[in-house]
């Protein structure tokens, strides 16, 4: 069977440009994988940078019985995220409640491609044993979507995703097609070193040194993140990760920020939201 990689959403969303051909769809803040079922029917799992997650497969084919030659797109979702990142970065088996899964899309059908068909046919081939991502507008108005957004934070959510309602699945790629929906703009960022806190921070994270993996404007800008979230239970894992080196450096996290500085290519405000699996080198389409 083919590998592929997922299709992913574009931060280019503006403010007054008609969405009316989108729908709205929940944005999961969660680990993005795509599930291969081979003729047998054995399952696989890989992340959007190619990783096997093979220490996952057992607790998966538990809960799950799919088609046999289909690739299903989906977002892993945990209790909280990094609990579910290690168990990703761990390869102990991980227990079978450890993830519950949001089918986003269908690429491959029974050893049929239909990528090719448009996102609405494609949302039919829904397995029932996952949940199915929640459209909450099948027109993205202007007040569809501040509405939409308003309920999904309200609801401690991350945010939205529009996507075309004919728009295809391009793997591997970056498309506008399907557009990511924040009350905050984000990126992603290699983190390549950190210093410890001082004061009441000391003992924990206090900043990372990070450099650009995915900027508009510039390919490689280094610069300093800060680390705001109080310094106890998870964040103070990763720290203790980061120090013995069972979180590896450089390793690819997410943060927020405000703009982008001119032409330099440096987040204004950026702030630590979380770290994550590495992603693949993207082409925007």
């Amino acid at each position: 069977m083919t590998l592929y990689r997922p299709m992913l959403a574009s931060p280019d969303f503006r403010d007054g440009k008609d969405y009316t051909e989108y729908l709205i769809e929940e944005k999961y803040d969660g680990v993005r994988c795509l599930v291969m079922v081979d003729e047998a029917g054995n399952i696989s799992l890989w992340g959007r940078s190619g990783k096997r997650f093979t220490n996952l497969e057992a607790a998966f084919k538990v809960s799950h019985t799919l088609q046999p030659q289909s690739v299903y797109d989906v977002e892993l979702m945990g209790d909280t995220f990094y609990q579910l990142m290690g168990h990703l970065n761990t390869k102990a088996p991980a227990p079978p409640d450890a993830f519950y899964v949001v089918q986003l899309d269908c690429i491959q059908w029974n050893g049929t491609y239909i990528g090719n068909v448009p996102y609405m046919h494609r949302r039919s081939f829904h397995h029932h044993t996952f949940k199915k991502s929640r459209v909450l507008s099948r027109v993205a108005t202007a007040v569809a979507i501040q509405r939409s957004l308003a309920f999904i934070l309200n609801l401690g959510g991350e945010g939205l995703v529009i996507k075309r309602r004919d728009s295809l699945y391009h793997p591997g790629k970056r498309s506008r097609d399907w557009l990511k929906v924040l009350p905050y703009r984000e990126m992603d960022v290699e983190v390549i070193g950190f210093e410890t806190g001082e004061g009441k921070r000391k003992g924990s994270l206090g900043r990372l040194k990070v450099q650009t993996t995915d900027c508009p404007i510039a390919k490689k800008v280094v610069f300093y993140v800060g680390v705001f979230q109080k310094p106890e239970g998870e964040l103070q894992q990763m720290y203790h990760d980061l120090c013995s080196g069972a979180q590896p450096v450089p390793c690819t996290a997410k943060i927020s920020f405000k703009e982008l500085i001119g032409h330099t290519g440096i987040p204004r405000q950026p702030v630590f939201l979380n770290y994550k699996e590495e992603p693949p080198n993207d082409l925007e389409v």
